[in-house]
């Protein structure tokens, strides 16, 4: 059968032209979505290649020396950006405000939210610089809460000062400097501004502050890295802590607070250090921001500023941020905040150091417990894959003189230094299976058997505080400890270390009776209030 055609007239004028029309807007459409799919392809490739935390500040540090690779701006200092005051959402972990003295100068302070937005350019690290033949060996020294200063309402700053002024900047890590300078970094946590500028905000009735120039202090003594991240960094306001950052980016000091990333390259091993705290930081970002630096670096670092002050114990809060970071991706966190020490927990092969209580401590003339802690780790890296090579548990005090704070932290001898440990393995979790690095403190006095190495800094007598009441006790030689334990009684379940990840239960705490509140149990809230009280009337005494 023969196809039915149908004969086509002639288009006519009008025709034509909205045929053209047509087809101009065809291509119109077509160009349109073309160039709207590069665009899509550039903006992937770009979210790839950058990285989504800012980095005001990037070091490259080669065999243990500090060396700027990527200059800060000081002219114009990264500005924290506030975070939004709603309440967190249900399913949000956020930590609860225990009412501690210490409290946030004001509610949340920042969010990751646009950190893409602020991101800055790193240099990149050659891929031939990286990862050498054999393993890489890195060790970190970290170090407790150091407020050079003082707060301003209640004189101790003057009282800090005034040690500045007779004793000069090297008086204050004398002790420590050899052991500091023998590692690759050392991190501690800076506990209130810097600043010759800033009004103070706390309304807490402690407000921390020191001089810009005493960043000193802390570079005399080979301190690479400061967590600022913490209740105190806004006492003088915004002006204050932008102050203090441009402080350290003159001295040449690396921080990490907030969002706010420290990246350093040791060794040609890629380090970060993040640093947050409990009042500004929910749990879902801190384990964002974990795992997006994760993936650019080889070994990672989280400060973390939490917990209850003078409480010992870790609080379920605390373990449960302290898993979520290792769970993220981090190799080991250190925490602060309660101004005395905390125990330490090995989890997923991974160690968190709860609390290494007060160092340098300007903030506090008569502290009530003067035992601190300085916690090391090496860190075995071998084509970018990170082992444990060990740790190091050195028992401190923050005085040379019982009777009052001289600001000059030294390590304890073999006698008190056992003591102290087994109080810290009181506290401790999961950690039968530790491994000591070469070296370590109780490996000096006979605690624990030799590796057969010799170790770098020899811990006991060298730090010995030049006089005092603890000064004969100081000098009790490495090689001939006395009065200690053996290991097998140290380091056991019956002395404090558990082996299971199932926490300590809370020690019952009981009012006396001059505290007005009966011989009855104090309630958590209660117990806050009380420490608060007690921390408060030490800090009026000068």
């Amino acid at each position: 059968m023969a196809r039915k055609t149908t004969k086509k007239g002639k288009l006519t004028a009008a025709q034509k032209r909205r045929l053209a029309r047509r087809r101009q807007s065809m291509r119109r459409g077509i160009a349109i979505g073309a160039v709207a799919a590069v665009c899509v392809v550039c903006l992937i490739l770009m979210a790839n290649l950058n990285r989504p935390l800012d980095r005001a500040t990037t070091w490259t540090v080669a065999d243990g020396a500090a060396a700027m690779d990527l200059a800060p701006t000081p002219e114009t200092p990264a500005t924290p950006t506030p975070a939004p005051t709603e309440e967190p959402a249900a399913e949000e972990t956020a930590f609860e405000d225990d009412g501690d003295d210490l409290a946030p100068a004001d509610d949340g302070f920042v969010t990751f939210d646009d950190a893409d937005a602020a991101d800055a350019e790193v240099q990149p690290v050659a891929e031939d610089e990286l990862y050498g033949d054999g393993p890489v060996t890195i060790t970190l020294t970290a170090a407790g809460d150091c407020t050079l200063g003082g707060c301003l309402k209640h004189d101790t700053y003057k009282v800090f000062k005034k040690y500045v002024d007779e004793n000069g900047y090297d008086y204050f890590l004398k002790n420590v400097k050899d052991l500091f300078a023998s590692d690759d970094l050392t991190v501690v946590n800076l506990e209130g501004p810097l600043t010759d500028v800033g009004t103070m905000t706390t309304k807490s009735g402690i407000c921390f502050r020191g001089d810009p120039e005493w960043t000193a202090i802390l570079t005399g003594a080979s301190v690479e890295l400061c967590n600022y991240a913490n209740n105190h960094n806004l006492d003088m306001g915004q002006e204050g802590f932008d102050r203090t950052l441009q402080s350290l980016d003159d001295a040449g000091l690396g921080y990490c607070v907030y969002d706010k990333v420290y990246h350093t390259t040791i060794k040609g091993v890629r380090v970060t250090a993040l640093g947050f705290d409990k009042w500004a930081n929910k749990q879902d970002e801190v384990v964002a921001a974990v795992q997006r630096e994760r993936a650019d670096c080889d070994l990672l670092i989280v400060n973390f500023h939490w917990g209850r002050e003078m409480h010992y114990e870790a609080m379920s809060d605390q373990k449960s941020m302290g898993h979520a970071i290792v769970d993220a991706g981090a190799d080991l966190v250190i925490g602060t905040h309660p101004h005395v020490f905390g125990g330490v927990e090995l989890y997923k092969g991974k160690y968190i150091a709860y609390s290494l209580g007060n160092f340098c401590f300007g903030g506090n003339t008569v502290p009530s417990d003067q035992r601190a802690m300085i916690f090391q780790q090496q860190f075995i890296v071998e084509d970018g894959q990170v082992s444990d090579g060990g740790i190091n548990i050195i028992p401190c005090l923050v005085s040379g003189n019982p009777k009052k704070n001289d600001f000059q932290p030294y390590i304890l001898a073999a006698k008190e230094g056992t003591a102290l440990l087994k109080k810290i393995a009181r506290y401790s979790i999961n950690m039968g299976s530790v491994k000591w690095m070469p070296g370590s403190y109780p490996e000096q006095i006979g605690l624990v058997p030799s590796t057969g190495t010799a170790a770098a800094v020899p811990l006991v007598a060298a730090a010995a505080p030049a006089a005092g009441d603890f000064a004969a006790a100081a000098t009790v030689a490495p090689t001939e400890p006395v009065d200690f334990a053996p290991a097998s009684e140290v380091f056991t379940e019956e002395d404090g270390f558990d082996n299971s990840l199932e926490p300590y239960p809370a020690p019952s705490a009981t009012v006396e009776p001059l505290n007005g509140l009966g011989a009855r149990a104090l309630t958590e809230a209660e117990a806050a209030a009380f420490q608060e009280q007690i921390y408060l009337d030490q800090m009026t005494k000068n």
